[in-house]
């Protein structure tokens, strides 16, 4: 099931030029939503926002251990079992961070910003040095940007409601984004 999602996900993500652009602009649609949340509700938004990036972290970082274990010998392999077990040792104490009293919501901030730089950087180091292997990908280079792109945007706003609307409005021109270019494809492909 997962390989399913994983599959589909891939398939449409937006830098493909073959994506289906509905799931673009539906992608576009959701983040804004998203940010706007984030936006006009930044203290509601917090602890509901951390708590999703954790748990997304720590789903996508299990999924990347997987993924080295299914490629044992290829070089990007170390790199993907090192950024795994920071982004769900990361992921598992934000999203367990109500249940340790001495792990505040500032702290759990830091940890998230710093453990998503820390995966970044450390796929961006995997895709230079396995750079000469087959199936390294583009896409391994804009994830880990992004990441490291998301993790400063969460140092720099650590959850404080003068900071979580910079996050709400990194979502939402992301969306917007997103949406203007699912809408461009749209447009491309009627007129082709």
């Amino acid at each position: 099931m997962a390989d399913r999602a994983k599959a589909l996900v891939m398939e449409n993500a937006p830098w493909r030029a073959d994506a289906n652009p509905m799931i673009v602009v539906i992608q576009g649609i959701a983040l804004l939503v998203v940010g706007a949340f984030i936006i006009f509700m930044p203290e509601s938004a917090q602890n509901v926002t951390r708590w999703l990036i954790g748990l997304v972290l720590l789903i996508m970082s299990l999924q990347q251990i997987g993924n080295a274990f299914r490629s044992p010998r290829h070089p990007f392999m170390p790199f993907q079992m090192l950024r795994g077990g920071i982004g769900a040792t990361v992921g598992v104490l934000v999203t367990c961070e109500p249940l340790f009293r001495s792990f505040t919501p500032q702290a759990a901030w830091l940890v998230l910003g710093l453990g998503m730089l820390a995966v970044g950087v450390i796929g961006l180091a995997g895709v230079l040095f396995s750079r000469s292997a087959e199936g390294v990908q583009v896409e391994a280079i804009i994830t880990s940007a992004l990441t490291i792109a998301f993790g400063f945007v969460l140092l720099f706003s650590r959850g404080s409601s003068s900071g979580t609307p910079m996050l709400g409005i990194v979502s939402a021109i992301g969306g917007a984004g997103l949406l203007i270019y699912g809408l461009m494809m749209m447009r491309a492909r009627r007129n082709a």
